[in-house]
């Protein structure tokens, strides 16, 4: 009987990293409760681990608490004012809530920070969203056209580059 309970005491007296472990398990499962418990073990073991207010702030998002997980977000950037992925959750959050100068601000900081790929990409296209949802158009689209064109990893028939031809109104559907 005394081994049985061993391994479980072990587990609850996990590192920070076996607390995030399980929270990323649990919450590509949807149990969002027990991903957001074991994110807040993580973080009573490390107030200071920005990807964990990260992780616990997609959770929260996932689950429909975007107040919760804006604040988990703003802990990650006053942790870290350079940790991108913040940024783009947070921006994501409010755009949800529909604080566009808020998402606009977030999406513009993680753009300055200079990542490159898939996210980037998905950034310019949130700006023209939230540019469009101001209605600045000509701002939005004048900025769109100069991220396509400056792309350096694109070619003319990607997806990003064919979404951006049909918001900007150069393509059909």
């Amino acid at each position: 009987m005394l081994n049985l309970l061993v391994p479980a005491l072990v587990f609850a007296q996990g590192s920070v990293e076996d607390y995030v472990e399980q929270g990323i398990a649990e919450g590509q499962s949807e149990d969002f409760d027990k991903a957001i418990t074991d994110f807040d073990h993580a973080v009573q073991l490390n107030p200071n681990q920005v990807e964990v207010y990260n992780y616990r702030g997609v959770i929260k998002a996932r689950k429909g608490d975007m107040e919760g997980a804006i604040a988990d977000f703003d802990r990650a950037v006053e942790r870290d004012p350079k940790y991108p992925h913040a940024y783009l959750n947070r921006g994501i959050a409010r755009q949800t809530k529909s604080d566009f100068a808020g998402a606009l601000s977030d999406y513009i900081r993680y753009s300055a920070l200079g990542l490159q790929g898939l996210a980037n990409n998905y950034v310019s296209l949130y700006i023209w969203l939230v540019r469009i949802r101001q209605n600045a158009i000509a701002e939005a689209n004048k900025e769109l056209s100069s991220y396509l064109e400056q792309r350096s990893d694109a070619s003319a028939g990607d997806w990003v580059y064919k979404i951006g031809e049909f918001l900007l109104d150069k393509m059909s559907e």
